[in-house]
């Protein structure tokens, strides 16, 4: 399948932004996943080989403490007697390894099973879509699935990777021979040595790539009812075309585990050089506090040698191991954050190759930081409400009814102006009734002034007469 719109960067920055906010911590959930696969089932098996060759630690220091003593010993035991001691000796590792063995086998299993479960926590993370602690053992429900996939997807890489390999030494061998029988014996060494490295670099390339081949096979388990040769043939269908796109992204994360490995490397040789100077002046004081009242001569016999190996011996192996423990918890932060972010893009780049590009919507935007909410403590406790949404107008119910409205203003220019008309003849003119001491020459004028203004006015024609009406008769 040809991914037209893939972009390994952006890829990336969304498996990056996927990490922020996410409830439960990605770094908790991590961690939890390596004590159970890497942490726990390492302490068990450690614990398996030191019980199991504690026979061996004490064969190794009565040796060293007491060469003569143990020589002596050993000379005065039969047949019989010397067959049981070292019978006692090795039956022990015997035992420990078989034991070390099947428990290995049944953590691998466990580990196969538990990192389909990451997977599916790593491609829910990468969705958006809300996670939880108990994600990592989901791939329990599909256990016999995934143990089957592992166990064809390892059969499958190992037979491509010793066909690689025999081609690659028989193809070194045949140019070996060749310049052997041209040139110096000098130079066809050193030839054949730096091919021989290409040819392992070539094959260590080679099985990178067969992996990748199957990689997509755990994803089509976890989304799918596919058996473990449909699922195979499927990842090798999606993976058609996409295999360098997918090793470049293995690739891409180069940076980091170097860093990672730098830190471990780095907190181990310091530790061990400072262990070292600790231990050579510890045991310069020693001899300088027991030169007084020890023989001098002892000093330069084997027995002392012998005690002087075997001490350092102990207190080395034991301080290696204390530096190991300090190296890793040293590289734990970066380690912790690689892991969930590789699993984010890998999870991505199966929606890519499987043209499920659109995941489902995320419940809180990519890349923006989520500060703690109440509810990271209290469950119950409800998220305050968000003010950010607009408030809707409130005037928007009252303009539905103005409408109706428009068709009311002609009728308001309709109406006539004759209701104006009866207040201009408003009979504030006809000051005469209010001066009635007027003389007769004034009083006869009176109604000629008043017939004036009654010609326009219909109704108050006849309101006049019945006021001059009394006047004529008197």
């Amino acid at each position: 399948m040809n991914m037209m719109n893939y972009d390994r960067k952006a890829l990336k920055e969304r498996a990056k932004a996927s990490l922020r906010g996410a409830r439960p911590r990605t770094w908790k959930v991590t961690l939890l996943y390596w004590l159970l696969v890497a942490l726990i089932p390492g302490a068990i098996s450690f614990a398996l080989q030191w019980v199991g060759q504690s026979g061996i630690f004490a064969y190794l220091k009565e040796l060293y403490t007491d060469p003569v003593g143990w020589s002596m010993r050993i000379e005065a035991m039969d047949t019989n007697d010397l067959l049981g001691y070292y019978r006692s000796i090795y039956v022990p590792v015997v035992g420990a390894g078989l034991v070390s063995t099947f428990i290995t086998i049944l953590v691998r299993i466990f580990q196969v099973v538990m990192s389909y479960g990451y997977a599916n926590y790593a491609l829910k993370l990468y969705c958006g879509e809300p996670t939880e602690t108990g994600h990592i053992f989901s791939g329990f429900p599909v256990a016999g699935r995934a143990i089957c996939t592992g166990v064809v997807t390892f059969i499958f890489e190992l037979l491509w990777t010793l066909a690689a390999a025999v081609m690659g030494i028989f193809a070194t061998m045949i140019l070996g021979t060749a310049m052997t029988a041209a040139g110096d014996i000098g130079l066809v060494f050193g030839l054949c040595v730096l091919l021989m490295i290409a040819v392992w670099v070539a094959v260590i390339l080679f099985s990178n790539f067969i992996a990748c081949r199957y990689a997509l096979a755990p994803y089509f388990i976890l989304t799918t009812d596919m058996g473990t040769m449909e699922a195979v043939r499927e990842s090798k269908e999606a993976m058609r075309g996409n295999l360098g796109r997918r090793f470049m992204l293995d690739l891409s994360f180069i940076g980091w585990e170097l860093l990672n490995g730098l830190i471990v490397m780095g907190v181990f040789l310091v530790g061990y050089i400072v262990l070292v100077i600790a231990l050579s002046v510890s045991m310069a004081f020693q001899t300088v506090n027991s030169m007084s009242y020890v023989d001098p001569s002892y000093f330069e016999s084997d027995l002392y040698v012998n005690q002087v190996v075997g001490q350092l011996m102990g207190q080395l192996l034991a301080g290696v191991g204390i530096l190991a423990v300090l190296a890793e918890v040293a590289a734990l932060p970066i380690g912790l954050w690689l892991t969930a972010y590789r699993g984010s893009a890998y999870a991505g780049f199966f929606l890519a190759a499987t043209g499920q590009d659109e995941p489902p919507a995320a419940p809180h935007p990519m890349g923006d930081y989520i500060p703690p909410q109440p509810s990271d403590i209290w469950d119950n406790v409800p998220t305050p409400p968000s003010f950010t949404s607009p408030v809707p107008p409130a005037p928007s119910v009252p303009t539905a009814p103005e409408p109706p409205v428009a068709p009311e203003a002609p009728v308001v220019t309709e109406t006539p102006e004759t209701p104006p008309e009866p207040e201009a003849p408003v009979p504030e003119t006809p000051s005469a009734p209010e001066t009635p001491a007027v003389t007769e020459a004034s009083t006869e004028e009176a109604p000629v002034e008043t017939e004036a203004p009654a010609e326009g006015v219909s109704f108050e024609v006849t309101e006049t007469p019945e006021d001059e009406t009394p006047k004529e008769e008197g």
